[in-house]
């Protein structure tokens, strides 16, 4: 696999190559000007910790290129509850509430992340109505993907799990060739096995068990549905 490229600290959010990605990028001049004051940019490398399940929330966190997994203990296993990507804020409801969290976020690529104090990020909700509709935006989506990965969770047997977080993939990032669609999940098949509630060595047997049965073709990291 390709390894993913450290991007640079971005300083200023208009000079940001991002933007386009994220509903916080496109606030009214005045908004997206307070917003780029109050957040600050940092790089984090994967496997770096953003925060960790039962942490005191302090911070809320702007993805702004890259990925992050969110995971939760079960008993003695780790699941992955889903995968962020760039454009999210993590930690809004703890903001709120002055929680704890709920979840570990871990980043999954080379991320650029601007971060805000609760604090400061509360104010700036209560003075903006921009960021209000960015934030109903932002949880419209959430609750889509929390629902489409409750469906793959809901399946009775790992195959069927498999089948179906393979078909997520394909509608949410997958590109459609003469072959068939072609994703690239970016994940080992110990984390695919995180969210399928299954063995590392179950989500290999499955996938080799689809490509000898015609249904997918694997090179490299890259699967082809058929």
């Amino acid at each position: 696999m390709k390894a993913a490229c450290i991007p640079d600290i971005v300083e200023s959010c208009y000079t940001c190559p991002w933007r386009a990605e994220s509903f916080f990028c496109h606030l009214s001049t005045e908004d997206f000007s307070a917003w780029a004051d109050v957040t600050i940019p940092s790089i984090r490398l994967p496997e770096a910790t953003l925060f960790i399940e039962g942490q005191r929330s302090r911070e809320v966190f702007h993805i702004c290129y890259g990925r992050v997994i969110l995971t939760r203990a079960d008993g003695d296993r780790t699941l992955i509850v889903r995968i962020v990507e760039a454009g999210e804020i993590l930690g809004i409801a703890e903001a709120f509430t002055s929680g704890v969290h709920r979840h570990t976020a871990t980043a999954l690529d080379p991320s650029h992340v601007r971060v805000m104090e609760n604090s400061a990020f509360i104010q700036f909700f209560q003075k903006s109505k921009g960021v209000c509709r960015s934030i109903v935006q932002q949880f419209g989506r959430t609750v889509d993907v929390a629902e489409r990965l409750r469906f793959v969770s809901a399946q009775p047997t790992a195959a069927a799990r498999l089948a179906h977080l393979l078909l997520y993939f394909a509608e949410t990032q997958g590109k459609v060739g003469e072959d068939g669609t072609r994703v690239t999940p970016f994940l080992s098949h110990k984390e695919i096995g995180q969210i399928l509630a299954c063995s590392r060595e179950t989500v290999t047997r499955m996938l080799g068990r689809m490509k000898r049965r015609g249904l997918i073709t694997i090179a490299g990291a890259s699967i082809t549905i058929v």
